[in-house]
């Protein structure tokens, strides 16, 4: 699993939470079962829901996690962050051609969405968070002229009053 992102051109390393996760609560048709386990537990943006690991059944885990509705979560310095199932890669015309090229052999499978105007949006197909850092990082390693970004939620703490 890809533990790094890259900003600006510089690697940067993440810090998995190896004791929660993020589940999205917007789709799928595990939700009975879900809501179940995350009671009255407020969703964050796109309906994702910080939990305990150790709150899902395994069997549900499992079932999640092929239905592309579990993300992973990472820590650094008390920030939570969350990796999406997004990549948005800003390129020109003239390096278009490479970066789709690039795509064709990215890790894992993917497919474009919100195609135009020298931006667009790359989605596993899988679903999975881990995977969309698989293929940003694949798109900065193999092609540096796109402006590749992964789409992370950040959730801060709040302020002391």
């Amino acid at each position: 699993m890809p533990d790094y992102y890259y900003s600006n051109g510089d690697r940067v390393p993440l810090k998995r939470d190896a004791t929660r996760v993020a589940v999205n609560t917007a789709t799928g048709p595990l939700l009975g079962e879900l809501r179940a386990v995350i009671g009255d537990t407020k969703p964050l943006a796109g309906g994702v829901v910080l939990i305990e690991r150790k709150r899902i059944p395994t069997g549900l885990m499992q079932r999640l996690a092929e239905n592309g509705q579990v993300y992973p979560v990472f820590v650094d310095r008390g920030i939570t962050i969350v990796a999406m199932p997004e990549v948005r890669v800003a390129v020109s015309k003239r390096d278009r051609g490479s970066v789709i090229e690039a795509l064709a052999h990215a890790p894992v499978a993917t497919a474009i969405t919100d195609d135009g105007a020298g931006k667009f949006v790359v989605r596993p197909a899988s679903g999975s968070g881990d995977d969309a850092l698989r293929i940003a990082n694949h798109l900065v390693e193999c092609n540096p002229a796109p402006r590749v970004a992964q789409r992370f939620l950040r959730i801060t703490p709040r302020p002391e009053p």
